[in-house]
């Protein structure tokens, strides 16, 4: 940005920073500029080996001090800044999303006495970016892959851009594997094992819109600047609100709105509340995405897509169309209705070859969520009415019931079981003649 920024006024900027050779960036260096842009550690070891000079230092900018500082970098930033301390004719630029103890300690220990705050955020209790909503999903690890999946096909169908927090490099390789093979845009990694120059390539594609998803830790993604990324997943609350504070501000940018979704075990629950108090917002509690969500939001791309191609490209595929409508396809009988095998068509462009009901209490997939609800005066306390009342019905097999759970109104409860015996279920209501007192079992 610097250098094609500055070109218009004339100044030239490099840029150092650590996994690229020394030789390129020293020959710059020597050669003169008039603004260097670098990582503390590369900016630290030029310092070291006399090959940059802060003789002649008129402004110095320390970006994203908080996520340098909790990151370890406080020995070198110390380094970088008491280089200059004989400097008197010195600007210094402190720049923070958050300002936890550490920052303001070095603000003030290398900031000039009586130096100016300018706070953009203040007292409002609100932290969190406006632009962005925030959501929380529950989510068993088990099912973490297969749920960030669904997630990008409802949210961002066409091609917006999607960035995945992980807390490991481990978990990071390990899922961005998995998403390149499910998701038909593709995903690339970025953590701290991806040296300097594959870094530049995931990065350029990822710009370039060559691939959808990027799959990253905190260490990688510090300091990220994309346009067009419309959603966030963080794959586990982080401990520190001011982490939260930073993976969603990577969404919602330059006047734009995005999402940011959460997943959240049972075991990782009690990160949230301090998440909301110091960010100053509540989660939208969200249910994972459903077939019929995702089918609508894959439907309007993949008919734009259709309505797009060539008629002269159509009349190329006319006799495959003709022979696949005569002799059936799959699932698809011989003679199959055109309509079916259109949208089966769609189906396959849309990379939706087989969609799962996930629970809407745990986001467990081929588990469907029903609601039991007690008419008249009849009040539910405990679980064992609904037990007692299905035992009675359904044979021992059937009755796969899991985390039952009353509803607050003491009128019904929730509960799951098997996708495939859902119509069992619901087919037990019973109306007003059936008994004294009607039951009502439906899909959520």
């Amino acid at each position: 940005d610097f250098a094609y920024i500055g070109a218009a006024f004339k100044l030239n900027a490099i840029c150092v920073y650590g996994g690229a050779p020394y030789g390129e960036q020293e020959r710059a260096l020597r050669a003169g500029c008039d603004i260097v842009v670098g990582t503390p550690g590369r900016m630290k070891d030029h310092l070291e080996r006399k090959t940059l000079s802060f003789a002649n230092l008129r402004f110095r900018v320390l970006d994203e001090a908080d996520e340098m500082l909790n990151m370890g970098f406080v020995e070198d930033i110390e380094t970088i800044l008491n280089a200059a301390k004989d400097n008197t004719n010195l600007q210094t630029l402190l720049f923070s999303a958050t300002l936890p103890k550490w920052v303001a300690d070095i603000a003030r220990r290398f900031l000039s006495a009586g130096h100016a705050t300018v706070d953009l955020v203040g007292d409002e209790k609100r932290k969190a970016s406006d632009s962005v909503t925030h959501m929380l999903m529950p989510c068993q690890w088990s099912e973490r892959t297969e749920l960030v999946c669904d997630l990008i096909r409802a949210k961002v169908p066409g091609d917006g851009r999607v960035i995945v927090f992980c807390d490991t490099k481990r978990d990071c390789g390990e899922l961005s594997e998995a998403l390149q093979k499910e998701l038909k845009k593709g995903a690339k990694a970025l953590h701290g094992d991806v040296n300097q120059s594959q870094r530049e390539v995931v990065l350029a594609g990822f710009r370039a819109n060559k691939f959808q998803t990027l799959v990253a830790t905190d260490v990688a993604a510090r300091g990220l600047d994309i346009s067009g990324v419309e959603l966030v997943v963080q794959c586990d609350p982080p401990k520190e609100a001011e982490t939260y504070i930073h993976r969603s501000g990577r969404t919602g940018r330059g006047g734009a709105t995005g999402v940011c979704v959460t997943l959240c075990t049972p075991r990782s629950e009690w990160a949230i509340p301090n998440i909301e108090r110091k960010g100053g917002f509540k989660f939208q509690r969200i249910a994972p995405p459903q077939p019929a969500e995702m089918v609508a939001a894959a439907a309007k791309v993949v008919i734009q897509q259709v309505r797009a191609v060539h008629k002269g490209a159509a009349k190329l595929f006319m006799d495959a169309a003709t022979e696949l409508l005569a002799a059936g396809a799959g699932e698809h009988d011989e003679g199959a209705d055109p309509t079916e095998m259109l949208a089966a068509a769609l189906a396959k462009l849309a990379g939706h070859g087989e969609l799962r009901t996930r629970s809407l209490l745990t986001s467990h997939s081929g588990q469907t969520t029903l609601s039991f609800v007690a008419g008249g005066t009849t009040e539910i306390r405990t679980p064992t009415y609904v037990w007692n009342f299905l035992r009675q019905r359904l044979e021992e097999n059937d009755l796969q019931i899991r985390r039952l759970t009353l509803c607050t109104d003491h009128k019904g409860a929730v509960f799951d079981v098997p996708s495939e015996l859902a119509e069992k279920f619901v087919a037990l209501s019973e109306n007003q003649d059936s008994g004294p007192t009607p039951i009502t079992i439906s899909v959520c």
